[in-house]
């Protein structure tokens, strides 16, 4: 299901005044019916807000029935909760209407803090579970035109060790990336966990693995700022499930060890 709740109200703001307004359970929210053995498998994984509170839902499960689309999809949601479509990506081969496999994470634009203004791009960052698919995460480029919305898959690049050392679409970069985060200050980074290999990994908007080196620095070349490793020290993780941004700090839930651990955002490298 998908929870909208509400922390502000009478008695004041905050988790302990927080209220369910509403909630959508699948498959009611585009069907009226059940089928078992088959809507029971089907989980609900990650929510990307656009601007305008209309929002992505990524799914997955076993079907692949194309009346709504197939179970393995990411969801169009409007501002009032009301299902709207499937997303079909353009490729190479036509439209698919079934590109997505095990989509989990999923992360837009449309992040705090939003200096100056709140992004109105619906581009969107996914990760999948798949255990076949080599590029884990991928860049969805939307464009919205007076004849609708298309999608096409930004393509990112890799193999230029001048500017980096690893790249966000190398082929088997990710075992399981459970969550993906954007920055909404501009710098633009992408940030990735993965509760197989209990690591965080960071990269440009362009997919290059690292930060941007400082001005002034003879080199060009992105530093590596990714790490991890399983463990219970304060650079280690245990099956990190989320990873979240504000203000220069980076938050992710350490779901093994049962913490939430915060890192501070540096380009002061010595």
């Amino acid at each position: 299901a998908i929870y909208r709740i509400h922390l502000d109200n009478s008695a004041g703001y905050g988790l302990a005044n927080a209220v369910i307004e509403h909630k959508s359970v699948h498959p009611f929210y585009y069907k009226a019916t059940f089928a078992p053995n088959v809507d029971d498998q089907v989980s609900l994984n990650g929510i990307g807000l656009k601007a305008d509170n209309t929002y992505f839902v990524t799914r997955s499960g076993n079907s692949t029935s194309p009346v709504f689309g197939p179970d393995d999809a990411v969801v169009r949601f409007g501002s009032d909760d009301a299902f709207i479509s499937t997303v079909n990506v353009n490729t190479s081969l036509g439209i698919l209407g079934d590109y997505f496999e095990k989509p989990y994470g999923i992360t837009t634009k449309c992040q705090p803090p939003q200096s100056p203004f709140v992004s109105t791009e619906e581009d969107f960052v996914f990760t999948s579970m798949a255990s076949a698919t080599e590029i884990k995460v991928q860049y969805i480029n939307v464009v919205v035109t007076d004849g609708g919305v298309d999608y096409f898959v930004e393509e990112l690049p890799i193999g230029d060790t001048s500017k980096a050392d690893g790249f966000l679409y190398s082929a088997g970069r990710f075992a399981a990336p459970t969550d993906v985060a954007y920055s909404g200050d501009g710098t633009n980074y992408i940030w990735v966990v993965d509760r197989e290999k209990d690591s965080l990994y960071q990269f440009t908007s362009a997919g290059l693995e690292g930060v941007r080196a400082p001005a002034g620095s003879s080199s060009t070349k992105n530093i590596k700022v990714s790490f991890g490793g399983s463990g219970v020290g304060l650079m280690q993780f245990n099956e990190p499930t989320a990873v979240a941004y504000y203000n220069q700090l980076l938050y992710v839930a350490d779901a093994g060890n049962g913490r939430v651990l915060r890192f501070k955002l540096t380009t002061d490298f010595d």
